[in-house]
């Protein structure tokens, strides 16, 4: 094989790995910066855990079902959402500070997890962008991952939501009247939708 030929290999490789480390490294960067250092805005204070919150990928290790039904709810996506032009509208009526709903601790207390944790509380796989993830039903899962590994008891067990929990959300919100469902929260029915295995092998 010619030189020219193996330069054109060897870029092309050095090429997919920058495209690859670039984004990871900036997202190791982004998870371990503070909400301030994110922009995001419209908080009154900051909440500190009693453990760390890992993100969705350990939680998948041990619970793919439940992960896998997760995917294909709305949670998944609430933070995606916050981008939109009707968040933007929204985000106007109540008079948001932040430049955007996906900025206001205000909007993602309810659409993301964790908005308002200090950096040193969000372990390096966990992703806001995740939108309501485990974590924001279940609680940090740092603890609870690690009592599952050692065989330990675990001190802090995890949240099983209850229907006030999920009302703190799915309140009616005068900000929410073009949404149909707004104020019309079945906890039955809904819960029927979200409800996953709990087995660590299922």
């Amino acid at each position: 094989m010619d030189v020219c030929r193996w330069k054109a290999i060897g870029g092309r490789a050095l090429l997919a790995f920058v495209a690859t480390a670039i984004p990871a490294a900036g997202q190791i960067h982004e998870d371990r910066m503070e909400p301030a250092e994110l922009g995001i805005g419209d908080l009154d204070s900051l909440s500190v855990p009693h453990c760390r919150y890992v993100g969705n990928d350990v939680c998948r290790k041990c619970h793919e079902g439940a992960y896998r039904k997760w995917l294909g709810t709305k949670h998944a996506r609430t933070f995606v959402w916050m981008n939109s032009e009707r968040a933007k509208m929204m985000g106007k009526e109540v008079g948001i500070e932040a430049e955007s709903p996906s900025r206001s601790g205000f909007c993602l207390g309810c659409h993301a997890t964790a908005c308002d944790v200090p950096a040193e509380w969000r372990a390096s796989g966990f992703r806001m962008g995740e939108g309501v993830a485990c974590e924001k039903c279940h609680g940090p899962g740092e603890a609870h991952a690690r009592a599952m590994e050692e065989g330990i008891e675990e001190t802090v067990p995890l949240r099983i939501p209850t229907e006030e929990f999920c009302l703190g959300c799915h309140e009616y919100k005068p900000s929410h009247t073009m949404i149909p469902t707004n104020g019309k929260f079945s906890f039955e029915k809904y819960w029927k939708e979200i409800a996953h295995p709990e087995n660590r092998s299922e």
